[in-house]
């Protein structure tokens, strides 16, 4: 492909055997799913992005079983209102060691808190302090985050340290592109991992179509389609040269409903093409660019 991504590209594993996804209606089959990650393979993409709360995908990628080579990012449990901290982080070995075995890994690549507010609570220490006890006793190479909100993700970091921050961007949500910000990241040697770059899907759907949620913004969606003329490629090239003009981030995190749509990515043909002024589509309020508050 044209951007040479594939050593930047992580494989989303929430759409394996799902219909995750605004735009994605159809559950993909377990020879689709296989087909997926073989053309994974065959393309030198070599990490895939999963959790342990993703029971479906994760039956699945063990039932297929990955190369010895094939590494794998998961995400801690969410902490739920009813549990201590205590409790949780008693819990939490079965769920490290259960899933280990199930990929047939020594080890994982990263293993990320899934819901920074988890971290932020009273005791939130004790689960830093937990997947930081997995990285010291080489269960995982990495421990990270993954966030939504710029200002909690700053008071994180300011108390602990991490390898890996997963964060949203995307030619929609512009939120967390403050180079001061990124830059300081940076310093501390953390790697930035993109994620929900395609905006779970969003600029795939015609506006028209579009969920009545999102009239007050749907002129930025109608704008965006227009100056790409409404080609499906069109639309991909934009939004990975909009990802290629921030140089602090490492990798990308995407989620493919099926290996046509990754073969699709994989060969996408250089072109000139007039850069976008993104500004114009950037959308500023949390309740359109956060999923977790869309009411939908």
């Amino acid at each position: 492909m044209n951007f040479k991504l594939n050593k930047k590209l992580i494989l989303g594993g929430a759409q394996i055997g799902t219909n995750y996804g605004i735009s994605n209606n159809k559950t993909q089959t377990i020879s689709n799913s296989k087909k997926l990650i073989d053309l994974c393979e065959t393309n030198n993409i070599k990490i895939i992005d999963t959790a342990i709360e993703y029971k479906t995908p994760n039956k699945i990628i063990n039932y297929i079983g990955l190369k010895k080579n094939f590494k794998i990012i998961s995400k801690i449990p969410h902490l739920k209102k009813s549990q201590s901290i205590k409790k949780y982080i008693k819990e939490l070995d079965n769920k490290i060691y259960s899933n280990l075995l199930k990929y047939n890994k020594k080890k994982f690549e990263a293993l990320l808190v899934h819901n920074s507010r988890d971290i932020q609570k009273k005791n939130g220490y004790l689960i830093y302090n937990k997947i930081l006890d997995y990285k010291k006793n080489n269960l995982t190479k990495k421990i990270g985050i993954s966030v939504y909100d710029k200002n909690s993700c700053l008071d994180i970091l300011n108390k602990y340290d991490f390898d890996i921050v997963q964060l949203p961007i995307n030619i929609f949500n512009h939120s967390f592109l403050v180079e001061k910000f990124l830059n300081k990241m940076k310093s501390k040697n953390i790697e930035i991992h993109a994620r929900s770059i395609f905006f779970q899907g969003l600029i795939f759907i015609n506006p028209e179509n579009l969920n009545p949620y999102f009239n007050k913004v749907k002129n930025k969606f109608f704008d965006f389609h227009q100056d790409c003329n409404y080609d499906r490629i069109e639309k991909i090239n934009q939004c990975i040269k909009f990802l290629d003009n921030i140089p602090q981030i490492d990798k990308y995190i995407i989620g493919f409903n099926n290996d046509i749509h990754l073969n699709e990515f994989l060969n996408i043909k250089p072109k000139k093409y007039n850069l976008l002024n993104f500004k114009k589509y950037m959308i500023k309020e949390k309740k359109f660019t956060n999923p977790s508050q869309w009411k939908i």
